[in-house]
């Protein structure tokens, strides 16, 4: 990595980005809540959930449909077997999912490419290109972006969701830091000598019938999330530089009625959610 420019690597595997050094947007998520639970993430990580291997599967079903879903293999038995034991063993390293995963991973890919704006920003887009940069204040840095097109500047995220209404997709995204994530690549964008890239968010539900938005994103939402993002990466670097990594509060605090239940007021929910493999 260089501290003058943003490194592209556009052939790198998962588990390589996963081994390079950096904040990243999954790491600051966690730091909504403190440093601490920001460095807690940094060193273990979450464990791999059916939820977020469903996810990583989407993704690759949109992004790459002709190699991806050709690979699946399909298990219709009891899983405690063995049957299922040989099975495992003679597909190792291979997919194996069941026909209800199969047919719904199949009907979200055909759903998101039958949307003619999904399809041909996904068409123009390398897929999976992570990013790298060194920044004489913020430290190394980090990214993996979905889909990118160097010759438009457009950076593509795919979020799968239970709804894409608008006003219930707007929440759901706040409330799992996509600001934050968007933030944090539109930082190192300006800071490594880019041009601030233009966001496309696609969404996608999970659940049939796996209806498809292309939503813009507005530029107050992008500026709000970069602000929290160097906030919390400024504060785990001087957690890093003190070795002070502090939780959520060290005073004593009055724990009140929320507004649902007829309070006055009530904090902003800033729980992140499902984190998707694309973020990690």
């Amino acid at each position: 990595m260089t501290d003058e420019k943003l490194v592209f690597m556009p052939v790198m595997s998962f588990g390589e980005y996963a081994g390079l050094e950096g904040l990243n947007a999954s790491s600051l998520k966690a730091g909504r809540a403190s440093v601490k639970h920001m460095k807690h993430y940094r060193d273990h990580g979450i464990p791999d959930t059916p939820a977020m291997r469903m996810g990583r599967y989407i993704h690759s079903a949109i992004l790459e449909p002709n190699t991806f879903l050709p690979s699946v293999v399909v298990w219709d038995s009891p899983k405690k077997s063995k049957a299922w034991d040989a099975f495992k063993l003679e597909n190792a390293g291979k997919t194996i999912l069941s026909p209800d995963e199969l047919s719904a991973l199949t009907n979200i890919s055909v759903s998101v490419h039958s949307n003619p704006m999904a399809h041909d920003i996904i068409g123009r887009s390398d897929h999976e290109v992570s990013v790298c940069f060194d920044d004489h204040i913020l430290g190394q840095m980090k990214a993996r972006l979905d889909g990118y097109s160097h010759k438009r500047n457009i950076v593509l995220e795919i979020k799968s969701t239970s709804s894409v209404q608008p006003d219930v997709f707007k929440r759901t995204q706040y409330n799992m830091g996509t600001h934050i994530q968007l933030g944090w690549i539109n930082t190192m964008f300006k800071r490594g000598g880019m041009p601030a890239p233009l966001f496309v968010v696609i969404g996608v539900e999970q659940k049939a019938p796996h209806d498809v938005v292309v939503f813009d994103v507005e530029d107050a939402l992008i500026e709000h999330g970069e602000r929290e993002a160097v906030e919390i990466a400024q504060k785990y670097r001087i957690a890093e530089a003190t070795g002070i990594f502090s939780g959520v509060s060290s005073e004593r605090m009055l724990l009140t009625l929320p507004a649902w239940a007829g309070g006055s007021t009530e904090e902003k929910d800033v729980s992140t959610g499902t984190m998707e493999a694309s973020e990690l």
